[in-house]
């Protein structure tokens, strides 16, 4: 399915906007092979930072045990 990156910065994704954004997409990017879409780039980063969000907040929430072996 085809993905419309443009809305990832109305939900405050846009790199120019936030700071952690940038350094993360900044990171996928190179670890990503040369020539890679930028919009895969935006959506690979986007799935990185909900992964890491969601465990915070399960760990935050005492729902999974704060366990440095997880992360």
């Amino acid at each position: 399915p085809t993905v419309d990156v443009s809305k990832l910065r109305a939900i405050g994704f846009g790199a120019a906007l936030n700071p952690a954004a940038r350094l993360l997409q900044e990171s996928v990017a190179a670890l990503a092979p040369p020539g890679t879409d930028p919009a895969r780039l935006r959506i690979t980063a986007l799935q990185a930072w909900s992964l890491v969000h969601g465990l915070a907040v399960l760990i935050l929430g005492g729902q999974i045990p704060h366990d440095p072996a997880l992360i």
